[in-house]
């Protein structure tokens, strides 16, 4: 755990290091990082650790019935869902005191958390998370990165390793879309969309038993919930014609398609003797709010070009 915690501060350093020197470069005034680093240190934790209580607030009220031990923050976890608010919230209050583009400060964010994220889900191979199903395909059992060791010496699959190559593709993505002229904002609504999307699938390979709702994963209905809010807001964006509104109902049918089709693979998959099968429809259904996403992203700053709206980096 100590180990846990020693990886987790350096991930701070890093995202504020990361932060202050695009700032610096998108010219917002210095101190804007230092500012939103103290804001969210406290506020992700809090939230982190507010979110996990409430998610499994039956442990602590009707198993345990002792629910003063949501306030020993040592004891039990934390959900990754928090953080991402509290970082929310921290951008929010920084853009407030800086007076400054919420946008624009929430996209150095994005920008920023890739790299700690990685690094965040390798620390959990300190613990006891992040860890899944027995590997029983002979070929990847003898790969290290693939498959670790649990208590009981049973090969698993390394979960959170995976959840670590996904958080350094998420870098890649913000590094690619980092000088694109979009309108404030827009790049967080694209790195929750990717996160929420491959974060869904990658839970349920979870087997940890990390937050559960039965037999339900808790996070990966909030993961779920992030490019549905991106959804929300882009929608709200292209309101007043009726060819917006001809896109916005195509995009939502197809994006509902695709996450009512990756809720029946879930259901297969714990039934499933075709894992790889199941897990590539389940990757192919939740790819596709993550296209109509990209699609209302590229269509709203097309609109807002054709309307000569300026946009700030």
């Amino acid at each position: 755990m100590n180990t846990y915690g020693i990886i987790l501060a350096a991930a701070c350093a890093v995202q504020y290091g990361i932060m202050k020197w695009h700032f610096a470069r998108t010219r917002l005034p210095a101190g804007t990082a230092e500012v939103f680093l103290v804001l969210a240190i406290p506020m992700s934790l809090i939230l982190a650790r507010l979110v996990f209580c409430l998610t499994d607030i039956g442990y602590f009220i009707n198993t345990l019935a002792q629910p003063d031990k949501m306030f020993r923050f040592f004891d039990g976890g934390y959900a990754m869902t928090g953080v991402f608010f509290g970082l929310a919230l921290s951008g929010w209050c920084t853009a407030k005191i800086m007076k400054q583009p919420l946008g624009s400060i929430l996209d150095t964010a994005a920008f920023a958390f890739g790299l700690p994220l990685c690094a965040m889900r390798l620390a959990e191979g300190t613990t006891t998370l992040g860890i899944g199903r027995e590997v029983l395909t002979p070929l990847l059992r003898s790969f290290s990165l693939i498959a670790i060791e649990d208590e009981m010496g049973v090969l698993r699959h390394a979960v959170f390793r995976y959840e670590a190559v996904m958080a350094a593709a998420l870098l890649i993505v913000m590094v690619a879309v980092s000088r694109k002229k979009w309108r404030p904002g827009d790049k967080t609504l694209l790195f929750i969309t990717l996160y929420g999307s491959a974060q869904a699938m990658l839970e349920s390979m979870r087997d940890d038993f990390h937050l559960m709702w039965g037999f339900v994963r808790a996070q990966q209905v909030y993961a779920i919930g992030l490019p549905l809010l991106a959804l929300i807001l882009l929608t709200v964006r292209l309101k007043g014609s009726v060819r917006a509104t001809r896109v916005s109902v195509l995009a939502w049918t197809a994006a509902v398609a695709g996450i009512a089709l990756a809720i029946i693979k879930e259901f297969d998959i714990d039934t499933s003797r075709h894992l790889f099968w199941d897990y590539t429809l389940m990757a192919a259904a939740l790819a596709i709010p993550v296209i109509t996403v990209i699609i209302l992203l590229r269509r709203t700053n097309m609109l807002d070009k054709a309307k000569n709206v300026v946009i700030h980096a």
